[in-house]
């Protein structure tokens, strides 16, 4: 197969499956409770289309900046729909609910801190001014997937603790975007310690792969909740510890200090 052949797979074959993810999702009138995912999906499928037919007009330049500003909207948007995950997870419970968002706000700090120590490391292979752009854009993506990984491993953390279920779709969501992540995250890495246009496709074949089967764990996802019962968010089993977590947790936050007694 030529280059130019696989780089149109790389392009339209994700944008494919994103499409069909929307459908289904839509179809199924989830999108209510996953408005960000949603959103991520449409904006996946049309940017890949017009990256495709941007690489037609042969223009490494546009279609260079085209892409990291499609990958940095889909970054912000994947950060969203990971929030919205933790949101979704415990929205009944207010009080377990502010504890999860207290540990996804120290967890998210303390990787900024470290993304942004080991960001000059694996980034000096090359000198040259006309890596400079290239080098920036490829340790700032590095940098994201590391702290959106970091949440999802907190996420699946946090949940195991409490018990609950995986077999929601909304776990598939967060599940099958970390495992692309850390594929992500890998190549990053490696690409920044390799430059030239021969790994730029071999790592391209990599990424795409990865997220193409990302996308076709969402839609297993996805189809397997709609022929079958729909699994609650919140089993049976775990939902009357969240109860005791929520009234002892709403107890300690409400409590109010005992004023000195004064002679």
């Amino acid at each position: 197969m030529s280059t130019t052949a696989i780089m149109r797979c790389l392009y339209y074959l994700p944008a494919f499956f994103a499409a069909v993810d929307a459908i289904v999702l839509f179809r199924r009138k989830l999108h209510r409770e996953v408005p960000w995912f949603a959103t991520y999906l449409i904006f996946a499928a049309v940017s890949l289309t017009v990256l495709g037919v941007l690489f037609e007009l042969h223009n490494p330049a546009v279609n260079f900046f085209g892409g990291w500003i499609a990958d940095l909207v889909l970054v912000t948007l994947a950060t969203l729909f990971i929030l919205e995950g933790w949101q979704n997870l415990l929205h009944e419970y207010p009080a377990v609910k502010r504890l999860g968002t207290i540990v996804v706000i120290v967890v998210a700090l303390v990787l900024l801190i470290i993304a942004a120590v080991t960001a000059p490391y694996g980034a000096s292979t090359y000198d040259i001014m006309s890596y400079v752009v290239v080098k920036v854009t490829i340790i700032g993506m590095r940098s994201a997937r590391f702290v959106l990984v970091g949440l999802i491993v907190s996420f699946f953390a946090f949940t195991t603790y409490l018990a609950l279920s995986w077999k929601h779709f909304q776990f598939g969501i967060l599940l099958g975007y970390g495992l692309y992540c850390a594929a992500s995250l890998a190549c990053k890495a490696y690409q920044t310690k390799m430059m030239g246009a021969g790994i730029f496709i071999q790592i391209g074949v990599i990424d795409s792969t990865a997220y193409i089967l990302t996308l076709i764990l969402w839609l297993t996802y996805l189809l397997r909740s709609e022929s079958s019962r729909p699994t609650p968010l919140i089993p049976p089993t775990a939902k009357a510890d969240l109860e005791h977590w929520n009234e002892a947790l709403s107890d300690l936050m409400n409590k109010k200090p005992e004023k000195a007694n004064v002679d």
